[in-house]
């Protein structure tokens, strides 16, 4: 199979990855089921072929020296794909993941009512997306990228890694770094923020102190900074942050996301009932007094208790309370409500509760 007609392939039936390793025939993932495409089994010089097909010579030398790369890979007028590729018993194994051409949108993505409302409304401040690899993370930062650019007047600079999703200029207008490419270091990029006088910035995928700080010390100075993470949840991407710090500087941490914190987003996707689709399931924080307060003052271990009860007004939501909708509305099952629970003596708490 040459490499165009596997991605033609993998984009015709929306399919959301590819697996190729030696010995094995292409593997698809199909209704979250992995299966065979054919029954041809893989060599070494297929995948060798397939990554000689997508991969520039800067790209093999850096695949070489560090036995694995990621990047993303365009095909005009078909799709944008996340490769990675890795080293395993001495040969290559290949993953593809489609990321599509056109920006999902808050309604295609079952994105809560009152997050529309919450994100035109802020100026300045955070805004965190966190969840597990494979949760949608991407979907719902694109979705929000793209409603910020058709309805606000703003400059918007991305630091990603890698590119995922393609904007195009609107209202808004947009410049998209990717780290390695177009920026050789995130310390590069942070320098050369103040010339490029930036409304909103996007980090993707933040996990070290020197990042956040700077992230932190923007959204806290009246620049509006968008992150992902891959915490499981709310609380956790909270404490996370405050734990990159060193000891001596985690109360700064705790006043800094007092002061900028906005909103939270955590999710995660469950398989539905019918097995054909994935359910999007939040846990969503707002930076209300009650939230910064509990942050400013150590009590971060509250803001579970906040988001599910006098939270809820301002449109605040726990993950239990998420699953528990789609359990009661038959969207998903028990079972698949039990394995993404992040808090599962909660959720059992909670689903003893009367409707």
């Amino acid at each position: 199979m040459e490499l165009k007609d596997l991605l033609s392939y993998l984009t015709d039936k929306k399919l959301n990855y590819s697996y190729l390793l030696p010995g094995s025939p292409v593997m698809i993932r199909h209704k979250n089921i992995l299966q065979p495409l054919d029954m041809n089994i893989l060599k070494p010089a297929d995948i060798d072929s397939f990554i000689v097909q997508m991969t520039s010579e800067k790209q093999r030398e850096l695949l070489n020296n560090n036995k694995e790369i990621d990047f993303t890979y365009s095909v005009p007028g078909l799709s944008r794909f996340r490769i990675n590729i890795y080293t395993q018993r001495g040969s290559k194994g290949l993953v593809i993941q489609i990321n599509p051409f056109k920006i999902p949108t808050f309604e295609e993505l079952s994105l809560p009512d009152s997050l529309k409302k919450n994100i035109i409304d802020i100026k300045n401040g955070l805004i965190a997306i966190t969840g597990p690899k494979g949760s949608g993370k991407s979907h719902t930062l694109a979705a929000i990228i793209n409603y910020i650019i058709e309805n606000k007047s703003v400059n918007i600079v991305t630091l990603e890694n890698p590119i995922k999703f393609l904007f195009k200029n609107k209202k808004g207008i947009i410049s998209q770094r990717e780290i390695g490419t177009d920026t050789l270091s995130y310390t590069n990029a942070f320098n050369s923020l103040n010339y490029q006088a930036p409304d909103v910035l996007i980090v993707t995928e933040v996990s070290s102190f020197e990042v956040l700080y700077q992230i932190l010390k923007l959204a806290s100075s009246g620049m509006l900074v968008i992150i992902t993470s891959l915490s499981p949840g709310v609380h956790f991407l909270l404490e996370q942050i405050i734990d990159l710090f060193p000891p001596n500087l985690q109360q700064q941490a705790r006043n800094f996301l007092s002061i900028s914190i906005q909103t939270v987003i955590s999710q995660t996707l469950c398989i539905g009932s019918s097995n054909e689709e994935f359910i999007p399931v939040f846990d969503i924080l707002y930076g209300t007094s009650a939230v910064k307060s509990a942050i400013k003052e150590n009590r971060i271990n509250q803001l579970q208790a906040i988001m599910g009860s006098t939270g809820r007004e301002a449109g605040m939501m726990t993950q239990e309370q998420s699953l528990r909708a789609l359990v009661k509305k038959g969207a998903i099952t028990i079972e698949e409500a039990n394995l993404k629970a992040i808090r599962i003596e909660e959720f059992k708490k909670i689903m003893s509760l009367p409707y």
